[in-house]
């Protein structure tokens, strides 16, 4: 349903057009309204003029002003405002959305810059909250499968070929992600060959006391409370799909209990140890690297209750989501690594051999979904260890 009112002049000379006038309108999905619009325009020659902006939907409310050069959109001018906007609707539009929960507010400017250090035309400007639907609602923020969200400050610039994120803040999942990155689009090499049409994206973040479980259950929804906050760095280039990704992440695990992981748990229980109530005293470090659709593993330390774990994995296909098969191995020991050094061959023999009798091993299959760990005989995962333990030990 739309109304309209308003005059226009055509000059067909230089093709230009003058008009002012009013438009509303409601806009549905399978006969369902989810909002109402309305704006003031005007055209001023090759000006295109919204004022008066106002767009009820999704239980919330958008307001602002917006100017576009319809020559160069690049110079163009927009302000706007936007509250309480339930996300959860959102999946009348998008269905993947209906797990989102919270109450979205903010602020958009944009605007030309005559900055000659800008890394494109038009510079963005977006922060904001994601709260929590009602008073009542639990903790602070929104949510998405249970992972907190909260503020976000993002600050951009935008080309014709290309979206450069200068600077990018949010709070989520108990604590903060930093980033920064580009989404580019792909033209021809001087050769004639490349992917043209398609898009490449760089990403770099900074993660600061993510809660672990709630990183765990945005994968795996049905997986057991674990304890662990997640801090460190990473960068990720991806080429058109997960086929052409690449990137290395390196975090830090601290304030951790992971007895109730299918790895951990398996190798604590066929050392036969007993513990009590939760103890979030762990500390780790984890390396992942992406190869393409594969996530590997390459190096995992972790240290809690006396038992320090080593091991090493890999996702194999992140196309198939949790259905994805996952291969690799772990051992545990009462008597820790942290702190010997590996000078040469001699030493890492000599490890490997006292190793055959003081560690407990498992191996890792199944799915991600899905995992089966199994106890095994240290000789039939050696060969990885060894290579493990020189990349970790060796100076």
């Amino acid at each position: 349903v739309s109304d309209a009112n308003g005059t226009a002049t055509l000059n067909l000379s230089n093709r230009t057009m003058k008009a002012e006038g009013h438009l509303s309108t409601s806009v549905a999905k399978n006969e369902k309204k989810f909002a109402n619009i309305s704006t003031d325009l005007g055209v001023r020659e090759r000006l295109l003029d919204l004022k008066n902006v106002n767009i009820d939907a999704f239980g919330g409310r958008a307001a602002g002003e917006i100017t576009i050069p319809l020559n160069d959109w690049t110079n163009s001018k927009a302000a706007m405002d936007w509250n309480d906007i339930d996300v959860g609707q959102f999946a009348l539009l998008w269905p993947d959305c209906n797990a989102l929960a919270g109450k979205f507010s903010g602020t958009l400017t944009a605007a030309h810059t005559d900055d000659k250090r800008a890394y494109e035309p038009l510079k963005i400007n977006i922060n904001g909250n994601i709260s929590a639907l009602n008073q009542s609602g639990s903790g602070s923020g929104g949510s998405y499968l249970g992972a907190k969200l909260g503020k976000y400050d993002i600050s951009a610039y935008l080309g014709r070929k290309r979206l450069l994120i200068d600077e990018a803040e949010f709070e989520a999942m108990g604590g903060t992600i930093k980033s920064s990155g580009s989404i580019s689009k792909q033209e021809l090499n001087q050769s004639g060959s490349g992917q043209a049409g398609k898009y490449s994206t760089y990403l770099n973040a900074e993660l600061s006391q993510i809660e672990l479980n709630q990183l765990e259950h945005l994968f795996l929804p049905n997986s057991n409370t674990i304890l662990g906050k997640l801090t460190g760095k990473g960068m990720l280039v991806m080429v058109s799909d997960l086929h052409g990704l690449t990137g290395q992440v390196n975090l830090q695990i601290n304030e951790s209990d992971l007895a109730r992981t299918v790895v951990i748990g398996t190798l604590y229980n066929t050392m036969k140890l007993k513990f009590g109530k939760n103890e979030p005293q762990g500390q780790g470090q984890i390396s992942l690297r992406f190869e393409g659709s594969s996530l590997q593993i390459p190096s995992f330390v972790y240290f809690n209750r006396g038992v320090e774990i080593r091991g090493s994995a890999a996702i194999e296909d992140l196309t198939k989501g949790k259905n994805s098969p996952i291969s690799g191995y772990a051992v545990g020991s009462a008597r820790p690594l942290k702190g010997i050094s590996l000078l040469g061959i001699n030493e890492l023999d000599q490890l490997m051999t006292s190793l055959q009798t003081n560690v407990t091993s498992v191996k890792i299959q199944g799915t991600l979904e899905k995992p089966e760990v199994v106890p095994v005989p240290f000789q039939v995962i050696s060969s990885g260890m060894r290579a493990l333990l020189w990349n970790q030990l060796h100076k």
